[in-house]
């Protein structure tokens, strides 16, 4: 079976972004700031533009927070609805055939560790705490009494994400180095 065509599927990624934002009420549509939504975006844009690279940045930003902190919340509140369950998987399986098809693009690392620490920032000065968007106001819940301040905990995070970033990188850069060297090899 053919692989669909990144515009499809970064068509895809935008229409359930589109279901789970009106799933949200009021109060709670803030959640669509969390990084896994934000990287299904960049991913969405990376497709529909297609601009290999961006599409790669929120990939990486879902496997290395994205997705790990779904399945952690999932695990700790045994809840989760249709809608964020498709948010979650479908840019995974984008972000898979895409880069079976392309390959792993060199220097995604550092921008995407860069973007989640702005981002995480930003989240900060603009989110309600009680929310706690992308851990801005202080560790998750579970883990909250090991860590330190909000600040403590987001270094931890950080660094955290950039070593995850980083074996992330190592293992699709192996896994797709056939079709990663052809892609920096081809000419312009």
């Amino acid at each position: 079976m053919k692989p669909p065509p990144p515009w499809a599927m970064g068509l895809a990624l935008v229409g359930a972004l589109a279901l789970h934002t009106a799933s949200k009420d009021a109060a709670h549509v803030q959640e669509m700031l969390w990084l896994c939504h934000v990287a299904t975006a960049v991913m969405a844009i990376g497709l529909l533009a297609g601009w290999h690279r961006v599409m790669a940045g929120g990939f990486i930003l879902h496997v290395g927070f994205g997705t790990v902190g779904w399945l952690l919340d999932v695990a700790a509140t045994h809840d989760t609805t249709v809608s964020s369950v498709l948010v979650h998987l479908l840019p995974l399986a984008a972000g898979v055939i895409e880069v079976r098809r392309k390959g792993w693009p060199r220097g995604v690392v550092l921008p995407s560790w860069l973007f989640y620490s702005l981002w995480v920032l930003s989240c900060h000065w603009t989110t309600d705490p009680a929310i706690n968007v992308n851990m801005a106001h202080g560790a998750w819940g579970p883990i909250e009494h090991w860590m330190g301040g909000v600040w403590l905990s987001g270094a931890i995070n950080s660094a955290i994400l950039l070593v995850t970033f980083f074996a992330a990188d190592v293992v699709l850069r192996r896994l797709t180095r056939s079709r990663s060297v052809a892609l920096h090899s081809a000419p312009s």
